[in-house]
């Protein structure tokens, strides 16, 4: 019935409340089952049906942040065959389509929204940090999950739209944030803390799909660690471009699993060389030339291990 109705609406665009509205509708019920059918839900139209409502609602994240930070929790919290109470149609079957369609539209909206300029107002630039700020904690209450959820299918969405969303921010948010910085130092440096526990995740991930030898999951490892790389440089040079080298330092990474765990394995000695990076509000505050000291030895530390890999 919602597909006909988006199909034959002639103007879509006015009628995109109404047609959110109608599709939370059917998430929000319990749909039918036969007495033999373990899932009543097709995959398909729950797909489909969950796609519409959040591209068609007038706020993505918000919506996002209701289904994982509300719904997802209350199925967490519910017995195993059990489902949330708030959005019926999502229990631990459908919870990797919620989370495909969730972390897919979260990629999609972000890399849709323009980059910072210099010509932009500074109240634009304000509205702009504001979103990528939901955009990031949407993100954060995502790929957390995965510390639940740890099934195949979850951590191969995790690790492709992970990276999507890690290349969005390096696309559109970075700019942003050269702009933002000196008006906004704490508010800027405070997105980046939250970020880098996120991508701290991520590299747990691809070293729980190299220990895990799933060749599924690691063939999307290289791209991913690639593009964390980028993102540590690129955070890096904008510090440095706004004289605040004192928040950021390296760190080298140990293999972990998904709880944070550190892992022992015969692979180790090749995870240990990762590097990451590490923003600090607190560091930015002490004195900048003992901090610019300190994180020139990090460096050091972080060249002389990376030589003897």
């Amino acid at each position: 019935l919602l597909m006909v109705i988006l199909e034959k609406s002639t103007a879509p665009a006015q009628n995109k409340e109404k047609i959110a509205s109608l599709a939370k509708q059917f998430l929000c019920r319990v749909w039918p089952s036969g007495e033999k059918e373990k899932n009543s839900i097709p995959t398909e139209q729950l797909h489909t049906l969950l796609s519409i409502y959040l591209q068609h609602t007038n706020s993505v994240l918000k919506a996002i942040e209701e289904i994982a930070g509300i719904g997802v929790p209350e199925l967490i919290n519910s017995p195993k065959d059990a489902s949330s109470s708030t959005f019926p149609t999502l229990n631990r079957h459908t919870f990797v389509i919620f989370f495909r369609v969730m972390m897919a539209e979260l990629e999609k909206t972000v890399k849709g929204l323009q980059a910072g300029t210099a010509a932009d107002s500074q109240q634009i630039h304000e509205e702009k940090l504001l979103y990528w700020n939901m955009a990031v904690r949407d993100f954060s209450i995502l790929i957390n999950l995965i510390k639940v959820f740890d099934s195949r299918p979850v951590l191969h969405v995790c690790l492709k739209y992970g990276r999507l969303f890690v290349e969005a921010f390096l696309k559109q948010c970075m700019p942003l944030l050269d702009f933002s910085f000196r008006k906004h130092r704490e508010d800027v440096l405070s997105l980046l803390e939250t970020f880098q526990l996120d991508t701290r995740l991520l590299h747990h991930l691809c070293g729980h799909s190299k220990i895990h030898q799933d060749t599924k999951l690691t063939k999307h490892v290289p791209l991913l660690k690639k593009t964390l790389e980028l993102l540590v440089c690129r955070v890096k040079a904008m510090l440095i471009f706004n004289n605040c080298r004192e928040a950021f330092w390296l760190g080298n990474l140990k293999n972990r699993d998904l709880q944070g765990e550190e892992i022992m394995s015969q692979n180790s000695e090749e995870s240990e060389d990762d590097t990451a990076s590490q923003v600090s509000k607190s560091k930015a505050t002490e004195d900048g030339e003992e901090d610019e000291v300190s994180d020139g030895e990090k460096e050091q530390d972080s060249e002389e291990s990376d030589g003897d890999s």
